[in-house]
């Protein structure tokens, strides 16, 4: 399977700060992949997600993205990124535009035709069953319908990748368990590649193919983990709660060692 993701020795240091946020970052994923991060606050989880989609520049080590150098050596390459969505912890509706005209801005802003508008809009409101919300301000909305907008929004603009910022975790639980059920759906049904990250360990053993596990103090990536339960998947399944317990056996274990650096193979 070929990989969509590469990154290479990657190290992050904020501006006028000595301490790396990130530190030696290696990891991979195959395209139509469905990975999810783990990892303490302040492990560099956003960070990461933040030079993925461009927002930042490493300090140092290679981004390679659908093929194209991204950057090489610290160094941000002039090559066009492919096509990304971005999926926040809010939302981020804007609350004087409609469902249909929220979703609109971000096609603009993907340089989609217009004439495309509006067949786009309504497929991928239909698949996150929310038609009938079209003309609705995001004020009348639920969160959890709220965030299935913000997923509609990022679908539709038919990204190569969608990043994912832990999008459930303001959610109540019966809301979340739905919501990920439906990702998984979408993420059948489109073939991209989706990169989640996530402080649940069970919410990561649901969603994934592999698993990535980063300790803090600066972020690195200790393991990779495949995740060989059949799907469709059940939330609460014994052999979710297995996996889970196993790997929240090998994060204490690293966690609890002072030499715990490492990298995905």
């Amino acid at each position: 399977m070929t990989d969509f993701l590469t990154i290479s020795d990657l190290y992050y240091a904020y501006p006028a700060s000595t301490v790396d946020a990130l530190s030696d970052v290696s990891l991979r994923v195959a395209e139509g992949e469905f990975a999810c991060v783990v990892g303490p606050s302040g492990c560099g989880k956003s960070t990461l997600l933040n030079i993925l989609s461009g927002l930042s520049t490493p300090t140092a080590g290679s981004v390679t993205l659908g093929g194209i150098p991204m950057v090489i050596d610290g160094v941000a390459q002039p090559a066009t990124r492919p096509r990304l969505g971005y999926l926040f912890q809010d939302p981020r509706l804007l609350p004087w535009r409609t469902v249909r005209k929220n979703i609109e801005l971000a096609l603009k802003g993907a340089g989609v035709p217009r004439a495309q508008w509006r067949e786009r809009t309504d497929r991928y409101l239909a698949m996150c069953e929310l038609e009938r919300f079209s003309e609705s301000w995001p004020g009348s909305l639920s969160g959890g319908q709220r965030q299935r907008v913000a997923i509609a929004r990022a679908l539709a603009i038919e990204p190569a990748c969608v990043l994912m910022d832990e999008p459930f975790s303001a959610l109540d639980e019966v809301t979340g368990r739905s919501l990920r059920g439906k990702l998984l759906e979408l993420w059948a049904q489109t073939g991209q590649t989706f990169i989640f990250i996530t402080h649940s360990i069970r919410e990561a053993v649901f969603l994934a193919d592999h698993v990535y596990v980063m300790a803090p103090g600066p972020g690195r990536v200790l393991e990779r983990i495949t995740i060989d339960i059949p799907r469709p998947r059940r939330y609460e399944s014994p052999e979710i709660a297995e996996v889970e317990g196993s790997v929240v056996d090998s994060v204490l274990q690293y966690w609890s060692t002072d030499d715990n650096a490492g990298t995905a193979a």
